[in-house]
């Protein structure tokens, strides 16, 4: 739910990013167009795939820049839409990563593709393209050299951390144990970066903020995104399906490391952590089975331990704010934006 000025600023900003979006993609996508039938689908799924979502991360571009800027935003549309082709591009490859059936309550590319080797190709292929596509857009922004470089080398690093908390997420469900500071780490570099330091900051760069405000950003971007993971984990699981757009199993079938996860093991009771650990991780996972999850996960108390660890990180956030920025504008908009992240119902 937005609070009231939030929502204020995403009805005023949100159409200014979907036109911007609409005619980078026909100004870029035509240029390929005719070249063969196969490649016009491929790309006109791309389009579509990139419709939707909340368009939060381009929002926050805007709000950054003018943070410290006090200016219309307006100059820097590419930077939104750079940054919303990127995460379209790393969502088509955590889709296929994940083997994810439904994105935004749509099928998968992968999917839509049948599933196969090729279709899994094509995906990555097509997110590669957004990906790329996306540091085009910030590059084609009319802003002195002196503020674009470090834009664009920030967003480098942001790209970066994002592949480096895929990769511990993809590999620590191999491990034989893992640690709440391993979950928080994913936490940190595949979320907290991509979701709000990441954009934010690039918002400020272009507008020439100070180190310190870079500084007072990060910290509560890592605070409020590591709160905005785990309650991404709470959703996934306890969620429906029909609300959430997405697969309420996936985080199971894929034996996800959750802090909900981690703490089930260590204080579960021995015959539920027993039932629990033949079914977390099983590929095929039925309703009775999912139930079973949810309900050891309650009774363990990982669920109220999850979501008490998101409060702190939550109030963590909101006192970051304080340097952050003076006007009371601004410190509304962070704070409203902080309750949306923890309070969302999807």
């Amino acid at each position: 739910m937005w609070g009231k000025m939030f929502k204020e600023y995403v009805d005023e900003k949100i159409e200014k990013i979907e036109q911007e979006m609409e005619k980078w993609i026909h100004k870029e996508f035509s240029g390929y167009a005719g070249q063969h039938p196969k490649t016009d689908q491929l790309l006109e799924m791309l389009k579509e795939t990139n419709r939707g979502g909340k368009r939060i991360r381009g929002l926050l571009v805007l709000l950054g820049y003018e943070l410290v800027s006090g200016e219309s935003s307006d100059l820097i549309l590419s930077a939104s839409v750079a940054y919303e082709l990127f995460q379209t591009g790393i969502l088509i490859h955590d889709d296929v990563i994940d083997q994810s059936d439904l994105r935004r309550g749509k099928e998968t590319i992968h999917k839509r593709l049948s599933g196969d080797h090729l279709a899994i190709s094509n995906a990555i292929c097509l997110g590669d393209f957004a990906i790329f596509s996306s540091y085009k857009a910030l590059s084609s922004l009319e802003i002195r050299e002196e503020l674009l470089v470090p834009a664009i080398r920030h967003f480098s690093q942001t790209l970066e951390h994002t592949a480096f908390g895929e990769l511990l997420d993809v590999n620590l469900p191999q491990e034989e144990k893992v640690s709440e500071q391993d979950i928080l780490n994913i936490c940190y570099y595949k979320t907290a970066w991509y979701t709000v330091i990441g954009p934010l900051t690039l918002g400020c760069l272009l507008a020439g903020a100070s180190e310190n405000t870079l500084s007072a950003i990060n910290e509560f971007g890592k605070n409020i995104g590591i709160a905005f993971q785990l309650k991404d984990d709470i959703l996934g699981l306890y969620s429906e399906k029909k609300t959430l757009g997405k697969s309420v199993i996936s985080d199971i079938s894929e034996k996800k490391m959750t802090l909900l996860y981690a703490y089930t093991r260590e204080h579960a009771e021995a015959n539920l952590l027993s039932q629990f650990e033949k079914i977390y991780g099983k590929p095929k996972i039925s309703q009775e089975e999912y139930e079973k999850i949810k309900e050891v996960c309650s009774t363990s108390g990982a669920l109220s331990y999850t979501e008490g660890v998101m409060e702190a990180y939550l109030n963590k956030a909101l006192q970051n704010i304080d340097q952050i920025t003076n006007e009371s504008k601004f410190k509304t908009l962070l704070t409203e934006f902080s309750y949306y992240l923890v309070k969302r119902e999807k």
